[in-house]
């Protein structure tokens, strides 16, 4: 499974990702969306963190199922870009109280949770949703 690929799953799932990933790769990095899968999956975690913050109302559980397909299935720079530069970024900015990390851990997978739990040990935090 290539970039384009991941993006095209998304979405089906999260249509409005497709103009704001774009607007967000260009933006920051000078590229287009589907060229790097860490830049791609940096911008998801912005969209869904701008998305829960404003409590928009998407198939969460659809999507993060996904995402555990990603973190899960897939060759280890998929995997690694679905953990550091989705999930941590999304732990983090719920972290800063941005909105309540438990509006997105009640739908993570097996794995998702365990590499969380892992980075909260990591950080010597407790993301609430997660241990509780």
């Amino acid at each position: 499974m290539q970039g384009d690929d991941i993006l095209e799953s998304v979405y089906k799932i999260l249509p409005a990702f497709k103009s704001f990933g774009q607007e967000y790769v260009w933006e920051w990095y000078g590229e287009k969306l589907g060229e790097d899968v860490f830049q791609d999956m940096s911008a998801l975690s912005s969209f869904v963190s701008e998305a829960l913050t404003n409590h928009e109302d998407y198939n969460y559980q659809c999507f993060f199922n996904y995402i555990e397909t990603l973190v899960t299935h897939h060759d280890e720079k998929i995997s690694t870009a679905s953990t550091t530069n989705f999930l941590e970024n999304l732990i983090n900015t719920s972290s800063s109280g941005t909105f309540d990390s438990r509006s997105f851990t009640k739908y993570l997978g097996p794995k998702s949770i365990e590499y969380c739990k892992a980075w909260d040990e990591f950080c010597g935090a407790k993301t609430p949703g997660l241990w509780d």
